[in-house]
């Protein structure tokens, strides 16, 4: 069974595309999921995390050239169970391309205006440059690094709701955890693993995560 292709995106920077991505990577890892990830920010946060802490069965390969994005990801296909795509923005040609090679599209935002007008625009980009599409990409907000239990956050989660765009129930907290994480690389500990794994079982309800519906990769391998 081919590898699912896993993209964030967000008009705005610094929405958690990056520590979604790492999150989301370690934590299919530890449920024994070979996994790549394939870093086209400049930045290069997820190379970075990579080397700071050792995840077993998670590959980061770092890639700037937008036309070989495609070619990587069809020949890495059958060598892992999820490929993640972290980008630098939404109206770049890379982005054009993750659009275009992704099976599943997580839209990250705040409880900031900016970030949740970036979310809206990045999810009609997304509807407008895959609609021709025979399999388009599923496409979810993700309400990521909010202040729990603030005004704001009730407010952004009322706008949020009133927009009708498809979204991941379990909101991720802005926690201490995952700035550990940034330092020390790995998973996050305490608090925000708990954010984490709310998250991911979220999706696996979802049904948005095939890994976990193939059953163990010894089957999976065999399908």
């Amino acid at each position: 069974m081919a590898a699912q292709i896993i993209a964030t995106l967000q008009q705005k920077g610094g929405a958690g595309k990056s520590t979604m991505i790492q999150c989301l990577a370690g934590y299919l890892a530890r449920d024994g999921a070979r996994v790549l990830i394939v870093d086209t920010d400049p930045q290069e946060n997820c190379v970075q995390w990579a080397t700071k802490s050792d995840v077993e069965s998670v590959d980061v390969l770092p890639l700037l050239d937008e036309s070989k994005l495609i070619p990587i990801c069809r020949a890495e296909a059958e060598a892992y169970d999820v490929i993640l795509l972290d980008t630098a923005g939404y109206d770049s040609k890379m982005a054009t391309y993750a659009m275009n090679v992704a099976e599943l599209i997580l839209i990250p935002t705040g409880a900031s205006e900016s970030t949740i007008i970036g979310a809206g625009k990045t999810y009609e980009h997304v509807l407008a440059t895959t609609a021709n599409h025979a399999c388009p990409p599923k496409a979810f907000w993700v309400i990521w690094g909010i202040k729990q239990r603030t005004m704001v956050a009730q407010h952004a989660r009322e706008v949020i709701r009133t927009s009708q765009h498809p979204i991941i129930p379990a909101p991720v907290g802005d926690l201490v955890g995952f700035e550990t994480m940034s330092w020390e690389g790995g998973l996050p500990n305490r608090v925000a693993m708990m954010a984490v794994r709310d998250f991911v079982a979220e999706m696996q309800m979802m049904g948005l995560l095939s890994y976990y519906d193939a059953g163990p990769r010894e089957e999976r391998r065999a399908a």
